[in-house]
């Protein structure tokens, strides 16, 4: 008899890949209906009148272009991204946040969308530290047991600016 040889590139352990990728909105989008827009306007107004009155006028200029701002990014669409979580870390479109870089997660339903779940990523760095993801609440599972391999999971409080830019829906 023939003595079978083992080919030595067949691995006998194949585990299966620690991988899984999606897409979701860049962001939260709430829908603002006229009111919000009026309350926007008049508050500015408002603003701009009492920086005139104190003789501020670089003040009332600075309202008159943060308005403008709030007016456009208040009507921006979320444009689709692409995410990854792998071995190496997490993926948004082109950009890697490796695993050494990161410290803990959260994963915390949303209260008003139940078709999405907010991934929050603590990043070892004190500027801008937290990334925040939507996930699709179908794949949320995987994803939390991909991520509790590498990180620890830590439950997440809204800042106050947080809160208040979640009650003016913004």
């Amino acid at each position: 008899m023939d003595d079978i040889k083992p080919n030595k590139d067949i691995k006998k352990n194949i585990k299966p890949s620690n991988e899984i990728t999606w897409q979701a909105p860049a962001f939260k989008y709430y829908e603002k209906d006229v009111s919000w827009y009026w309350l926007s306007f008049i508050i500015s107004i408002l603003l701009i009148a009492f920086a005139i009155l104190q003789k501020n006028f670089l003040f009332a200029v600075f309202i008159f272009l943060a308005e403008i701002s709030v007016l456009i990014l208040a009507r921006r669409q979320p444009e689709l991204l692409k995410f990854k979580i792998d071995d190496k870390g997490i993926t948004v479109v082109d950009r890697t946040y490796q695993f050494s870089d990161l410290e803990k997660f959260c994963l915390r339903l949303d209260d008003e969308d139940k078709n999405f779940e907010e991934l929050i990523i603590k990043r070892k760095t004190h500027f801008n530290p937290y990334l925040k993801i939507l996930v699709d609440a179908k794949i949320s599972s995987q994803v939390r047991e991909i991520l509790s391999q590498k990180l620890t999971e830590e439950e997440y409080e809204d800042s106050l600016i947080e809160s208040i830019f979640k009650w003016l829906r913004f």
